[in-house]
């Protein structure tokens, strides 16, 4: 699925397998974005981009992974600073 060439710009390619859904989307010529989703189960896009429902729900929260991934980074930098001591 990661396929660049020959693909349609802002165009999707949706696979399904039992809960999952994998979207495969050429934002632009040579750029592939690849997600994998247990939640959404359908082929809906949005907008001139023709963005999957999947990439815009990912993007619109993504802010709390990266604060998650952040807290996280500073108590393992914390831990390593007890340990050391």
């Amino acid at each position: 699925m990661t396929v660049k060439e020959g693909r349609e710009e802002k165009s999707s390619i949706f696979a399904f397998s039992g809960n999952l859904t994998l979207v495969s989307y050429a934002p632009k010529k040579g750029k592939v974005v690849t997600l994998l989703s247990s939640m959404h189960h359908d082929t809906q896009v949005e907008g001139g981009e023709r963005k999957p429902h999947i990439i815009l729900h990912y993007n619109a929260n993504k802010g709390g992974v990266d604060v998650m991934d952040q807290l996280a980074q500073l108590t393992r930098a914390g831990a390593n600073v007890v340990d050391g001591l």
